[in-house]
C-alpha cells in the first residue's frame, strides 16, 4: 500500500508528526485495496482508536459526561493536555453545535 501512494520505505512512528495529506492518501489506497469505502474504513478506525484514547484521557473526562459531553469539551480537556504534553503537537480543532 505505502508503494502505490508513493510512500516507499516510509516508516511511521506513534510519537512523529505526519502531515495530514499522507493520512488522507493512505486512508485513500486502503479504500481502493479493499474495495471498502472511506467512511467505512474512518468509522472502523475510530471505533478501534476511541477506546484507547478515552483510556489515556480518562484524567481529562468527566465520569458523568455522555458522548455529546464529551464531544463538546474535547477542545478544553484532552486537546489541551495533548498540546501540554507536547508542545509540537497540533491535535485538529473540534468543536460542535447542537440544533435544537
Amino acid at each position: 500500500m505505502l508503494d502505490s501512494a508513493d510512500l516507499k520505505g516510509k516508516v511511521y512512528l506513534p510519537t512523529q508528526v505526519y502531515p495530514d495529506a499522507e493520512a488522507v492518501l493512505l486512508v485513500r489506497c486502503a479504500s481502493e485495496f479493499t474495495k471498502v469505502p472511506v467512511a467505512t474504513i474512518l468509522e472502523t478506525f475510530g471505533n478501534f482508536i476511541a477506546p484507547s484514547l478515552l483510556q489515556i484521557y480518562s484524567a481529562s473526562i468527566q465520569p458523568e459526561w455522555n458522548t455529546i459531553d464529551l464531544l463538546e469539551h474535547v477542545e478544553t480537556t484532552i486537546h489541551k493536555a495533548v498540546r501540554f504534553a507536547d508542545k509540537n503537537a497540533s491535535p485538529p480543532a473540534a468543536g460542535m453545535h447542537q440544533e435544537v
